[in-house]
């Protein structure tokens, strides 16, 4: 009895992108980039704005700080996330994440910005509530980004000039034997 061996090879390649964790200048001079910057300053303006009100025994002065310091602690968190190429690397939907936040942010500031406009008798407050709005302004439009790359599919720190192909290759043999009658 003979047998004869049979060689069967697949040969599979695939190239897959990744992101490398590190800073991305590029990020902060896009235009999603500024937009968080701005609502970072903002915020902080808003803060310093509500911080100086003579009369602080005004109820709606401890929303409005509160608010401020919630919103630049976000906004800085997801513009952290974007700058250092970690949002791409989190097991989750973050854009619908992201947007689910942003949308909240803009209902609790629409509300600060309103409290604050009604106790725009103290200058400061008046400025605030205009910090506020600003802020506001920019964070919707931010969520008019986010809410196009969620229905888009997109991701938008996917479109780095950081990332790195790395293709790998895979040789898989299968060794087959048949009897020879």
């Amino acid at each position: 009895m003979e047998t004869y061996g049979h060689t069967t090879t697949s040969t599979t390649t695939s190239t897959t992108t990744t992101v490398a964790i590190g800073p991305d200048i590029s990020y902060a001079k896009s235009l999603r980039g500024i937009l968080k910057l701005a609502e970072i300053f903002i915020s902080i303006l808003t803060l310093i704005c509500a911080s100086v009100a003579i009369q602080y025994a005004i109820a709606g002065v401890g929303w409005v700080q509160f608010v401020a310091v919630v919103t630049f602690i976000i906004f800085i968190t997801f513009f952290l996330l974007h700058f250092l190429h970690i949002f791409a690397r989190i097991p989750a939907p973050m854009l619908l994440i992201e947007f689910a936040v942003y949308v909240g942010s803009c209902v609790c500031i629409f509300i600060a910005a309103v409290v604050a406009a009604c106790y725009g008798f103290v200058p400061s407050l008046g400025a605030a509530a205009f910090f506020l709005f600003a802020t506001l302004a920019v964070a919707a439009y931010e969520c008019v980004y986010l809410y196009r790359d969620y229905k888009g599919a997109r991701h938008p720190s996917a479109a780095s000039p950081d990332m790195a192909n790395v293709e790998s290759t895979t040789t898989t043999t299968t060794y087959e034997t048949r009897p020879q009658y």
